[in-house]
């Protein structure tokens, strides 16, 4: 599951605007150390809708992310469901919340998120 994010990249304005260059939905993974060997996820999120947007209110707060782009804003909750369970990051006290007005279940727990 891990294998489909792209990066790691730094967490800059610059790179997010290189990389992600589509408006899309799209879950990511930050993290705030520098090691060029392991990434340590920290926090995990998603974008409902752009996630170029998302990303760059994280800049200056972590170091580096990965991301993949998402058909649907209900896929990109199920993926930043399924990165939450796999990494189980300090930085996400509570489980990923759906939209409001929706009935989607996290696929590893069941949980209306």
């Amino acid at each position: 599951m891990p294998n489909s994010l792209r990066g790691p990249l730094a967490l800059e304005d610059h790179v997010i605007d290189d990389e992600i260059s589509r408006e899309s939905a799209g879950a990511y993974v930050l993290e705030e150390s520098r090691d060029l060997v392991r990434f340590h996820v920290t926090y995990v999120g998603r974008s409902d809708r752009n996630i170029n947007n998302q990303l760059h209110v994280h800049v200056g707060s972590y170091k580096r992310f990965q991301f993949q782009y998402c058909s649907s804003a209900e896929e990109a909750f199920q993926e930043e469901c399924n990165l939450y369970h796999h990494f189980e990051p300090r930085d996400n006290p509570v489980h990923p919340r759906r939209q409001p007005g929706t009935t989607w279940k996290c696929p590893q727990c069941k949980l209306l998120g």
